[in-house]
């Protein structure tokens, strides 16, 4: 197959250039190769991806494993100590090991693209539940901790592990935040509510150093960080999450200090004939 392609005389000389393409065969197999290329280096780009998001995800459940297990030791080392106590402590380790392995499953079929498991479900109970975990995390920090749901909760379909993912993750991020800030009376507010009949915000204010200018703009860029040691993963992960559910996230900063992450769920979800309605077998995949 030869294609030929003719210009206008330039000045006094007519200039004809002749392409001779390849045979449909020979593109195919060109094709081919450049597909089997890309599809190794988005395996390979895949794989940094999700080992740099499993090492951000799992550092906060192996520093708590890893204080209750040294309370123990110093317990035991004192000999003053009751059986119960050290039974406790033991039992929160081996919670925050299951959470650690949560995270990396989790993780390893968001990064797959495997299916977000959408239920009905009320935003109070999820909410709560990280609230919980959070509580028992800090009760030996200074920070004050306060949560507030809403009062006649919507049920919204979504996929409940992704979203305390999202919570979680915001939440610890103040928390860091203010810890490495030194903060003076670290406070850390989770609210939900109703900002118009079908849209529900989540919001996780602290008083914390707040964001710079600079880091505001790369907050959701994947492999960027605010910290040193940062993953850079965690926010990029939340926003993919959201919006795969039709909600939005961003984030301002407080008059007085700290800043404040808030993102959106539309409880239209449950009605399949809306334009923001998720079917369950929609996919979402790590930016």
């Amino acid at each position: 197959m030869a294609l030929k392609m003719e210009f206008g005389s330039l000045g006094n000389t007519a200039e004809q250039i002749h392409i001779n393409a390849q045979t449909n065969s020979q593109v195919d197999e060109i094709l081919h190769q450049c597909r089997q290329k890309i599809a190794s280096s988005e395996r390979t780009s895949s794989l940094g991806e999700l080992t740099t998001a499993i090492a951000h995800e799992i550092n906060q459940p192996f520093a708590v494993i890893a204080n209750y297990l040294h309370g123990c030791i110093r317990r035991l080392e004192s000999g003053n100590f009751q059986v119960n106590d050290l039974v406790h402590a033991l039992g929160q380790a081996v919670k925050q090991f299951q959470l650690t392995n949560d995270i990396i499953d989790r993780l390893k079929k968001f990064s797959c693209k495997s299916a977000l498991q959408y239920e009905p479900i009320c935003i109070n109970t999820i909410i709560s539940e990280v609230i919980n975990l959070l509580k028992s995390e800090i009760q030996e920090t200074p920070v004050t901790l306060q949560y507030k749901g809403i009062h006649h909760p919507p049920l919204i379909v979504l996929d409940v592990t992704h979203i305390q993912q999202v919570v979680s993750s915001l939440a610890r991020n103040a928390l860091e935040a203010m810890f490495e800030a030194k903060t003076v009376n670290p406070k850390l507010l989770v609210e939900a509510a109703m900002i118009n009949e079908t849209t529900v915000e989540i919001k996780v204010t602290d008083n914390g150093p707040g964001i710079t200018t600079d880091e505001s703009n790369k907050l959701f860029i994947p492999h960027i960080s605010t910290k040193p040691s940062g993953a850079g993963l965690s926010l990029a992960v939340c926003r993919t999450i959201v919006e795969a559910h039709g909600g939005q996230i961003d984030f301002q900063q407080n008059a007085d200090a700290g800043c404040c992450f808030r993102f959106t769920l539309s409880t239209n979800m449950l009605n399949p004939s809306s334009s923001h309605f998720l079917k369950p077998n929609s996919t979402a995949v790590i930016y």
